[in-house]
C-alpha cells in the first residue's frame, strides 16, 4: 500500500466512526439520560421548592440516570426490528445493566457508609474543612423509576422518531 492508500483507508475508517454517532440506540441511550437528567432537576426543584441545578449532575435522585441510559439502551435493542430480543448484543446489555444496576444500589451504598464513618471520624478530630458527599447511592426506588422513565422514553421514542435516523 502506497500513501495514498493509506490515506483513503484512513478517511474512509474516520468516516465510519463518525456514523456510528448516528446509531438510532446510541441517540436513544444519551438523550433518555439527558431527559432523565431533567426530570431528576424538576423533581428535586418541585420536592425542595427551589431550583436545585446541582441535582441534574448529582449522584442518586429520582430517576437514576444511569439506570435510565442502560435501560433505554437495552430497550432499544430489543425493540429495533434489526437486533431484536433474541439478539447477542441484548443479552450483553441484560448482563451489563445488571451490573451496572447492582453497582448504582449496593456498591454506593457500602460507599455510603464508608463516607458515614469518614465523617464522624474527621467530626472527632476537628477537621471539618474536608466535605464528604453525603449520599452517592440510590434507593431502590429511583433505580425502578430509572427503568420505568427508560421504558417509557424509549417507547415514545420509537413511536415518533424511529424513522428520523438511519
Amino acid at each position: 500500500m502506497n500513501i495514498g492508500q493509506n490515506f483513503a483507508l484512513l478517511i474512509e475508517q474516520i468516516t465510519k466512526l463518525f456514523t456510528a454517532f448516528f446509531n438510532k440506540t446510541l441517540i436513544l441511550a444519551c438523550s433518555a439520560q439527558l431527559a432523565s437528567m431533567v426530570a431528576k432537576f424538576i423533581i428535586s426543584s418541585i420536592k425542595n421548592r427551589k431550583i436545585a441545578v446541582k441535582e441534574m449532575a448529582s449522584y442518586g435522585g429520582m430517576p437514576s440516570s444511569h439506570t435510565t441510559f442502560i435501560m433505554a439502551y437495552v430497550f432499544g435493542v430489543a425493540l429495533d426490528p434489526k437486533i431484536g430480543w433474541t439478539s447477542e448484543i441484548f443479552t450483553f446489555g441484560i448482563v451489563v445493566s445488571a451490573m451496572i444496576l447492582m453497582d448504582a444500589i449496593r456498591f454506593r451504598g457500602t460507599v455510603d457508609k464508608i463516607n458515614e464513618q469518614t465523617r464522624k471520624l474527621l467530626e472527632r478530630t476537628g477537621n471539618t474543612d474536608i466535605i464528604m458527599p453525603k449520599y452517592i447511592a440510590h434507593k431502590a426506588s429511583e433505580v425502578v423509576g430509572g427503568v420505568i422513565f427508560a421504558f417509557l422514553y424509549t417507547f415514545t421514542f420509537y413511536l415518533f422518531f424511529y424513522n428520523l435516523f438511519p
